[in-house]
């Protein structure tokens, strides 16, 4: 006897379909493997079971017959090679632990600095462990970083010149808690500072992770140039904290560069009168909160946590 009408019409259609949700269901599975494991072991597990496919459909195609059987056959062994190899990526493919990003501040040369001095003259910094100062040279002449200690002006760190419109790095080693100094070698006498050195960089501290703030609420003094850290743990993805008058986001205040995790940075922010402002993330605007200027809240205040004074 033949099949009814209507089983001849649904059959074709939900064969395919049902072999669609089965495929997309083992490729989610399998994905949650390579999600879990190192970049390099995930790249070889995706090409051995790519291989595995390719042997094992070689061989169905050889046959003289192909029947259903031998279709379900090659499926169950494309599932078993599979879960084969990515039982064993499980097992010894583990990501190690990440490498701390190096903490990074930024300083910058305006236009005019040789006579008006660097953008900021106080940066802060981490205590006990090695950092970068990040130069942007802004100006027509040429500019460099040098930290020297405020007793007897010993040179602690000196970066390379940075020529107009180009960025230098200067690697600040582990120093001890404190205040050093730090000025430009080639206009010593108008553009100096001080680096304030203290555990967790010093500051109000921010953190980005999983594409939240760890804050609604950064608490700045007013009328005062402010060094802010901010930690972005979002692996790969791009953050940063923009400041404007209101929630309205139409005049800006202060925008700080934006960067990939696992990064940290300092920015400068301007000096703020007393009141209450908007901050979010250019990137992901719904990361958002209030920027309080004014008296800090008993306890603290100004971020996710605030690092100790110097001392």
């Amino acid at each position: 006897m033949s099949a009814p009408p209507r089983e001849r019409l649904l059959l074709p259609v939900l064969i395919p379909v049902l072999c669609l949700a089965l495929i997309g269901f083992v490729l989610f599975l399998f994905s949650r493997i390579l999600l879990d494991v190192s970049h390099t072991t995930a790249t070889v597990v995706a090409l051995l079971v790519a291989g595995a496919v390719m042997a094992i459909a070689g061989y169905v195609s050889t046959r003289e017959h192909i029947t259903q059987a031998s279709l379900w056959s090659m499926a169950g062994a494309v599932l078993g090679v599979g879960m084969l190899i990515g039982g064993v990526a499980m097992l010894v493919g583990q990501p190690g632990p990440e490498a701390e990003e190096p903490f990074v501040t930024q300083i910058a040369a305006p236009p005019d600095a040789a006579t008006d001095g660097f953008e900021v003259q106080t940066l802060s910094g981490p205590a006990d462990e090695p950092f970068t100062v990040e130069l942007r040279n802004d100006d027509s002449v040429q500019h460099d970083f040098t930290v020297e200690a405020t007793e007897g002006g010993e040179i602690l760190a000196e970066g390379p010149p940075v020529d107009a419109g180009q960025v230098g790095n200067t690697p600040v080693p582990a120093l001890a808690p404190g205040e050093y100094s730090f000025l430009c070698t080639f206009h010593p006498t108008t553009m100096t500072g001080t680096l304030t050195l203290a555990e967790g960089g010093g500051g109000p501290i921010v953190v980005a992770q999983d594409l939240a703030f760890d804050t609604e609420v950064i608490s700045l003094p007013p009328d005062q140039e402010t060094e802010l850290t901010f930690d972005n743990e979002d692996a790969g993805v791009e953050h940063n904290i923009a400041i404007f008058t209101d929630e309205s986001a139409s005049e800006s205040l202060f925008t700080g560069a934006t960067f990939p995790g696992v990064a940290t940075q300092t920015y400068a922010i301007p000096a703020l009168a007393e009141g209450e402002y908007f901050f979010h993330c250019d990137v992901h605007t719904n990361m958002s909160g209030t920027v309080e200027v004014g008296a800090p809240p008993e306890g603290g205040g100004g971020g996710g946590e605030e690092a100790p004074p110097d001392g």
